[in-house]
């Protein structure tokens, strides 16, 4: 499993350094404000597709995502935020390496790690979480660290913390 620091590249591979990884539809994110507004198949896919992530991480405690020697890829959104993309199993993420195409490998991360190292990293970053995107342009949800820390303690069971008690 990997524990080492990752680099992201918004650039695209290593094929195509420089430009923006791209898909068939240029906008490759649908993001949650977007997914209340649309009432389409791919929206109940996408939310099926984010269920089945915190659902398969919560019992495998291992996180999936793509990369190659200069990291892994951060898409930009149509809005022009990011995200990192994860799959909560390796045949998922390996469709979407498939799919980008370039030198792209499946790698793991323990769901301790993933956690508690990579999704503050992610904050730090202001980057969104990308949620076990699929079909042939990889589109699927994307989450706030907090909502992924919201949603992730709710799968496994844990007590989120409540409010801060008042002083005085």
């Amino acid at each position: 499993m990997t524990t080492t620091r990752r680099q992201r590249h918004p650039a695209g591979t290593s094929e195509n350094p420089g430009r923006e990884i791209r898909y068939q539809d240029p906008e490759v994110l649908i993001t949650r404000p977007l997914v209340r507004l649309l009432l389409s198949g791919a929206v109940s896919q996408s939310g099926a597709q984010a269920a089945a992530f915190f659902r398969d991480v919560a019992r495998e405690r291992t996180v999936w995502f793509v990369r190659d020697d200069a990291g892994s890829p951060a898409p930009m959104d149509s809005s022009g935020r990011r995200s990192a993309p994860f799959w909560s199993t390796a045949a998922r993420a390996k469709r979407a390496a498939e799919l980008w195409g370039g030198n792209l490998r499946v790698e793991s991360l323990t769901l301790d790690y993933w956690r508690n190292v990579d999704l503050p990293d992610l904050a730090d970053e202001q980057l969104l979480v990308g949620i076990n995107w699929s079909g042939p342009r990889l589109v699927g949800w994307s989450f706030t660290v907090p909502e992924v820390i919201n949603r992730l303690t709710h799968a496994l069971g844990e007590s989120s913390p409540g409010p801060a008690p008042a002083s005085g």
